[in-house]
């Protein structure tokens, strides 16, 4: 009887550290994927917004108001949006010199690699955070067999 009930905690223990480690990668890898690929279309968007001539922000679907709402639901870079929508005409015209083009993109690289780099540690706090209720799930019922192993607690109290 104790023999299986051996076997029985260490291939649930095996198990759930399995499950652990597989739920906490394909969650790191799930989040960190998606974090580079909003990215990327962050980046494609603004730049097809700053490449388009002034006349494009007369159209009133595309003033500057609307495409600072637009930009709002992005959190992490509201500020720098609305910076960025606001200015663009000033932008476009700095763009035509090569100087301001150059200093603009070193800018726009700078701020995508601190993202990037950023990157790795949210999608490690995404992964933990998902993970979390499996390893109280874990951590309880290992508490409650323990309860009932001893003679502390009755298994219809512990788990109802």
């Amino acid at each position: 009887m104790m023999q299986k009930l051996r076997d029985a905690l260490i291939f649930y223990i095996a198990l759930g550290v399995y499950l652990l480690i597989t739920i906490f990668l394909a969650t790191l890898f799930f989040g960190w994927t998606g974090d580079c690929v909003v990215d990327s279309l962050r980046y494609r968007a603004l730049s097809n917004m700053l490449n388009q001539d002034a006349a494009y922000f007369d159209v009133p679907s595309r003033s500057t108001a609307i495409t600072v709402t637009r930009c709002r639901p992005i959190r992490s870079y509201i500020q720098l949006s609305i910076e960025i929508v606001e200015q663009a005409r000033t932008i476009q015209l700095l763009t035509r010199e090569e100087h301001f083009c150059k200093l603009f993109d070193e800018k726009l690289d700078h701020a995508l690699k601190l993202q990037k780099r950023s990157g790795p540690s949210e999608a490690i706090n995404f992964a933990i955070t998902m993970a979390f209720p499996y390893i109280s799930d874990t951590v309880t019922y290992g508490f409650g067999i323990s309860l009932i192993y001893y003679a502390h607690a009755a298994p219809d109290t512990v788990f109802a």
